[in-house]
């Protein structure tokens, strides 16, 4: 009885299980051994595509088929990483609207209109970064027009922003607590619609290396956003007069404050920043290394002078290969460059 059971179970095939254990047996597996798993039949093909196999991919810095993207995105992808990737393909053609809710884009590369598509097929984006492409504001506008909803973080940085999409931005995406507008070349009536506009619950905000960002405009932005918790004030044209405005407004919640390559001086800092008592990064990289020791003793509750304040940022808790965002994903082990053949990461 026991040998013609143990016969049974020898000649036992994996479309012999149920959908559900075969599933469950999928979940450990690497993304190319469901490749190849969905070839075996049209039934493990269907299994194999389930949207729980397929909810996070990484593909920092590869150079990626838009037929694997088109099978991702169908597959129910919702969080996808694909920073310093390059798109091979010239077209898309996806069929119905993504899932994703996450998507990293950080110097992605491709034929002209790939890029487009894909937004195009979103509409529940949650955390978004376009840093660094070239897009047209055209395709901004309708990303914050279809997804304003549910962003809620957003990375503009490097983006030529014209009046128009800076007012979609602020007039659609009311939920947004966290934005980057850094080197957006935003013209004066630009900053000052953002500065009046803004969602007042955002918490972190980027407007790095923007001429026309004063002390008057941070001031009416403070009195507006006055829950703000990190501030990025780096490369802009305030004074030590803003400090007074941060104080006023921003003490009970400001815990980062960047002012490096502006016109804030050592004075001000040291004296001012004793009236924040929640702060705990400080950059203000332009001040010599004297100055930069003393504000060190003086308040050595302050992180002085990381690398920079991330708003925004995908890399925020990981290296891009490790994750993005608050999700833990390992780049995934397809498409081989050559100076990916020594690389020990796996995939998650």
């Amino acid at each position: 009885m026991i040998t013609r059971k143990r016969a049974r179970m020898s000649r036992l095939q994996l479309e012999d299980l149920p959908d559900e254990l075969i599933l469950k047996v999928f979940e450990s597996l690497k993304t190319l051994e469901l490749i190849y798993c969905s070839q075996v039949s049209k039934r493990i093909r269907r299994i194999s595509q389930d949207e729980m196999l397929w909810k996070k991919v990484n593909l920092y810095g590869k150079n990626v088929p838009t037929k694997f993207l088109k099978l991702i995105v169908e597959n129910q992808c919702k969080h996808l990483s694909l920073p310093y990737v390059e798109l091979q393909g010239t077209n898309l053609k996806l069929v119905k609207p993504s899932n994703l809710k996450y998507l990293e884009m950080t110097k992605c590369q491709a034929e002209n209109g790939i890029i487009e598509e894909l937004l195009e097929s979103c509409n529940v984006l949650q955390k978004l970064s376009l840093a660094w492409l070239s897009l047209e504001n055209s395709v901004i506008q309708s990303v914050c027009s279809q997804n304003g909803q549910t962003l809620k973080v957003l990375h503009l940085y490097g983006l030529e922003l014209n009046f128009e999409t800076v007012k979609q931005v602020v007039d659609k995406c009311v939920n947004l607590s966290e934005v980057n507008f850094s080197d957006t070349k935003l013209c004066p009536d630009s900053v000052n619609y953002l500065v009046e506009n803004l969602t007042p619950n955002v918490q972190k905000l980027s407007l790095q290396d923007l001429e026309s960002v004063t002390d008057e405009r941070v001031s009416t932005l403070v009195i507006r956003c006055n829950k703000l918790t990190s501030l990025d004030l780096f490369k802009t044209s305030v004074t030590n007069a803003v400090l007074t405005s941060i104080i006023t407004h921003l003490a009970s919640t400001l815990e980062e404050l960047g002012v490096s390559q502006n016109k804030i001086d050592y004075i001000h800092l040291f004296f001012d920043l004793r009236f924040m008592p929640k702060l705990k990064v400080l950059v203000c990289k332009h001040l010599p290394a004297n100055e930069i020791e003393d504000l060190k003793l003086h308040l050595p509750h302050l992180h002085l002078n990381p690398t920079c304040l991330k708003i925004a940022t995908s890399y925020q808790f990981f290296e891009p290969q490790d994750g993005f965002w608050e999700i833990v994903v390992k780049q995934l082990q397809l498409f081989e460059k050559e100076s990916d053949s020594n690389s020990e990461d796996s995939e998650a």
